[in-house]
């Protein structure tokens, strides 16, 4: 009988998270084709000029407002070139590829070779946050009810793994991101008190003069995130969840990653592998003081 109701209940909360997620896509899509339809009753056009290390003179454009986005800037000079980009560096601030253009600026599109540092830094920073965002797609369709995890194994990691490249990565989906209005962010998560906080967290003002946040949509996950992410899954090479560390209730899910800009022969990314289920520096100081 305690068997049959723990199945019952676990079976309705699978349903209501299936609900949940399935909402904020849907909400997602009606605000994205929302705001489309206001802005192109009225195209309203904006200079861009694109600074690059490919072209001796920076290159101006026309684009439109609210509709163009940051690779359509790029499209102008080099179809391949837009496909590759990673971040823009728009008006002293990095951006997703991907974010509609609300004024006139400059930009210089990065890739994976940057030869700056700071750039470099930065489009390192959205590859392996873009990694945790889909990782956390993952995560969130793998484990729909609350679970305790005990020393999961290779192969359950395997699999998530698989799925994470099947669902996600093989498929180049595209990542999109949405400026949304504070009221609209915190509806979008009403189920989630964490995702709250983070939503006043990252709110910033936008352009209207309103306080506003960029959620992102990647197939039918819909999440919010600490900056930029990449434009598109089939920027991602090798992928693999490699390990869970858990403290109390709280779970953290370690994975390595290498873009497919950058080579890596199968012999560095098995070492790469073996390298993140080791401890840290930290942890293995702390071990060795144990002794």
């Amino acid at each position: 009988m305690t068997n049959e109701r723990s199945n019952c209940w676990s079976s309705g909360y699978c349903k209501l998270h299936s609900f949940d997620r399935q909402r904020r896509l849907e909400l997602f899509c009606n605000e994205q084709r929302r705001q489309a339809m206001v802005y192109e009753r009225k195209v309203e056009k904006v200079f861009w000029t694109i600074e690059n290390d490919f072209e001796n003179d920076p290159v101006k454009v026309l684009m439109n407002r609210n509709i163009s986005t940051f690779r359509d800037c790029m499209k102008h000079i080099s179809r391949l070139k837009a496909d590759r980009m990673a971040l823009a560096y728009a008006n002293g601030s990095y951006k997703s590829v991907l974010e509609k253009l609300s004024g006139n600026g400059k930009m210089t599109p990065l890739d994976y070779n940057c030869q700056d540092k700071h750039h470099a830094d930065a489009v390192n920073m959205a590859y392996w946050r873009t990694c945790a965002f889909l990782l956390g797609a993952v995560v969130d369709e793998a484990f729909a009810v609350d679970v305790q995890l005990v020393g999961p194994s290779k192969e359950n990691l395997f699999a998530l793994t698989e799925k994470a490249v099947g669902k996600y990565i093989t498929k180049t989906l595209t990542i999109e991101p949405l400026l949304v209005s504070l009221e609209f962010a915190l509806d979008l998560f009403d189920s989630n008190v964490w995702k709250q906080e983070l939503v006043h967290e990252m709110k910033h003002e936008a352009e209207n003069g309103e306080q506003g946040v960029i959620i992102y949509r990647m197939g039918d996950f819909v999440d919010i995130t600490y900056g930029p992410l990449i434009p598109n899954t089939s920027h991602i090479d090798k992928f693999a969840l490699t390990k869970v560390e858990h403290k109390n209730f709280e779970y953290r899910f370690i994975g390595v990653s290498v873009p497919k800009a950058l080579k890596c022969s199968s012999y560095s990314w098995d070492l790469i592998c073996n390298a993140s289920v080791m401890p840290s520096v930290k942890e293995r100081k702390l071990l060795e003081a144990s002794v």
